[in-house]
């Protein structure tokens, strides 16, 4: 039985999501062998659904009846979490779930993500759809703990990708870097993703303008402020304004100061009391006001045993790193006024 969230969605881009293991080829094909019933009666690709409905796929391996019992959710129990600093939810509305990520947890791909952590968790609480199921709107690293923000419905998922690509949602990062910051930067750089090696640099001036089919360039952009400086290391908040992968890692780096531990990017070992580089996304800053969001700030604090590290090791209270970032926030907030 479709439901409201396949409302209105195209044959098609429900079939393809509800067999997204078989080629289109194959999808197609049933199309065309009027094998896709809607009501009993065979439909076209671009027919339009509605909610309600009784959406039944025959195949030639076997007969799928759509239903909310045949979604393809990924299981995984809270026991399952093998990360010491649990997920947990820091805000919800009917559209919208922002969840704290651990260090080292994936984003998405296999049992052990956030996504199916996620999936899971709200299973039973959504209505039934056949081509829409809860997920990730935006991705942090494996290394990078924060806010992500993950989409309840269709109506949230929509607004709030619409926002992510007009740059009405800012994304403020905590870090600690390898290097004495006494003022804010803002660096503007052409990074190059190897997808290859996996790996993203700075692409200097002098490198030629045509790359290898395996390599995409693309701007990059951030605004780095400085929060704390003890001995050879900083506490920096960042403004990523572009949002790539490894960005903060790779345009740090090529400015002088990687993220302390950092090794790829030249970081070297963790400082003494950490076991990693410190990257953090500790807010989500709405630019104005959106349908699905009842607020223009969420907030996440790093785990507790990194805050007491964050204390031991710079001149900062949490009181004064609250303030802060909050003040940060509010800065940022206004520029797309500007």
């Amino acid at each position: 039985m479709l439901g409201i969230d396949d409302e209105g969605r195209r044959a098609d881009r429900i079939v393809r999501k509800l067999l997204r293991k078989y080629p289109l080829s194959f999808i197609y094909r049933l199309f065309r062998e009027k094998k896709v019933l809607v009501d009993g009666s065979a439909v076209q690709p671009d027919d339009r659904c509605r909610s309600g409905q009784k959406l039944i796929i025959l195949t030639e391996i076997a007969k799928v009846q759509s239903s909310a019992e045949h979604m393809p959710l990924r299981q995984q129990s809270r026991d399952e979490q093998k990360v010491e600093d649990p997920p947990r939810i820091i805000w919800e509305s009917d559209h919208l779930v922002a969840v704290h990520k651990p260090w080292g947890m994936l984003t998405h791909d296999g049992p052990h993500s956030l996504d199916s952590f996620i999936s899971n968790l709200l299973r039973d609480a959504l209505a039934p759809s056949v081509s829409f199921r809860p997920g990730p709107l935006h991705r942090l690293d494996r290394n990078t703990s924060g806010i992500v923000m993950f989409s309840k419905s269709r109506i949230g998922a929509d607004s709030f990708s619409k926002a992510l690509r007009e740059r009405k949602i800012g994304k403020l990062y905590l870090a600690v870097v390898r290097g004495a910051v006494h003022d804010e930067q803002h660096f503007d750089d052409l990074l190059v993703r190897d997808h290859v090696q996996r790996r993203s640099t700075v692409l200097q001036h002098a490198e030629p303008p045509i790359r290898p089919q395996h390599e995409q360039v693309r701007k990059a952009s951030m605004h780095m402020f400085r929060l704390a400086t003890s001995g050879a290391m900083s506490l920096v908040a960042v403004d990523l304004q572009s949002g790539l992968t490894h960005q903060i890692r790779v345009q740090m780096a090529a400015h002088g100061l990687p993220l302390a531990g950092d090794a790829k990017y030249g970081g070297g070992s963790p400082p003494p009391g950490l076991r990693r580089y410190l990257l953090h996304a500790y807010s989500l800053i709405f630019k104005e006001e959106m349908t699905c969001v009842d607020r223009l700030l969420i907030e996440d604090e790093p785990e507790k045993l990194i805050l007491d590290w964050i204390f031991d090791c710079f001149d900062i209270d949490r009181e004064m790193l609250r303030k802060r970032m909050y003040e940060l926030a509010k800065t940022i907030a206004r520029q797309v006024h500007d």
